[in-house]
């Protein structure tokens, strides 16, 4: 047999039986070796980024040192956006007020009309009574509209 036949032959056994300590332990430093290789990347990946954060800090306060009057501007046109929305929100507020006033008014207005429709309704209806009492249930003595007692 060649050489080439004899190692596969036994390459063929060793997959057959069930693995060495030794070749375990093989096993175990390779996989070591490859999660630390990749902690190692993973490290770099997270100094980079560190790096870079920090430079992005650094560039973002010197800008705020070199160029401090563009950042006044967009905070004063901040402010006078603030303001403006608050005079519209107070502007809203105040014709909300104005508009439950006059709800409030004309509620009040209504309930006014209805009572003295009901006062009026009062009035007929006791008109009424008196009338039944002198005219319809033949009373001898009723009471009058004015209020004066009288002979039927």
């Amino acid at each position: 047999m060649s050489n080439h036949e004899d190692a596969l032959i036994q390459h063929m056994r060793d997959l057959a039986l069930p693995p060495s300590r030794e070749l375990m332990h093989k096993k175990r430093q390779a996989e070591v070796a490859s999660l630390a290789e990749e902690e190692s990347r993973i490290q770099s990946v997270v100094r980079h980024h560190a790096i870079l954060s920090d430079s992005l800090v650094a560039k973002e306060r010197a800008l705020q040192a070199d160029h401090p009057v563009e950042l006044e501007k967009v905070t004063e046109q901040l402010k006078k956006d603030l303001d403006r929305d608050l005079v519209s929100i107070e502007h809203s507020a105040g014709m909300m007020r104005k508009r439950l006033r006059e709800a409030s008014e004309r509620k009040m207005a209504l309930v006014e009309e209805m009572g003295v429709r009901m006062a009026s309704v009062d009035k007929v209806e006791y008109f009424l009574g008196l009338y039944r009492s002198v005219c319809v249930e033949n009373h001898k003595v009723g009471r009058g509209l004015l209020g004066e007692w009288y002979a039927v």
